[in-house]
């Protein structure tokens, strides 16, 4: 059984990498920041490739409600390339969370490939580009390279729906090392 997990690598140059609770210390510097008055305008995005991508939708949350609690006057926009919130998970998901966004002030910036952080924007594949004063992106994940065990180009395996890999007798995967969709991280 192969369960090693994935790796995961910065996915947007020049923007904060959220990888989980190590880095509080980043988002509590960020919060300072947005409190001070230095940073008025903040993006979380979920990048393009393999990604777990609920932190950054429970970051941009969990910042718009700190900013009405301290009664600070700053934007909270939510960048990804999905079309709508979540929708991997399907239209009723998407439409509680889209809702819950809205309540809370989160702006929904969908179908948006971030590239690159630079200081006052978020630069998007075309010609687009989000304001944003800072900007925390989550990473993108990547297999490890297993020899032997056929491979996406970013590292993941494909496996039938009983977690047997193709092309080999008697192994298996399992979790984000997989070519399954939804990864945890």
């Amino acid at each position: 059984l192969l369960a090693c997990g994935a790796r995961p690598i910065n996915a947007v140059r020049g923007a904060l990498t959220f990888r989980g609770p190590a880095d509080r210390p980043t988002i509590e510097a960020l919060l300072a920041e947005l409190a001070a008055g230095s940073a008025r305008r903040v993006a979380f995005v979920v990048p393009t490739g393999a990604v777990w991508g609920l932190p950054a939708y429970e970051l941009a949350l969990m910042t718009a409600a700190w900013l009405d609690r301290h009664a600070i006057d700053a934007e909270v926009t939510l960048v990804t390339p999905e079309t709508a919130p979540l929708q991997l998970f399907g239209r009723e998901a998407s439409a509680a969370v889209s809702a819950v966004l809205e309540r809370s002030g989160v702006v929904f910036h969908g179908a948006a490939y971030a590239t690159e952080a630079r200081p006052g924007e978020l630069l998007l594949v075309g010609d687009g580009i989000v304001v944003a004063d800072r900007v925390v992106a989550l990473p993108r994940l990547e297999g490890r390279r297993i020899g032997g065990i056929s491979q996406t180009f970013e590292g993941f395996i494909p496996v039938d729906q009983h977690g047997r890999i193709a092309g080999v007798e008697d192994i298996y995967a399992a979790g984000d090392i997989t070519a399954f969709p939804v990864k945890q991280g």
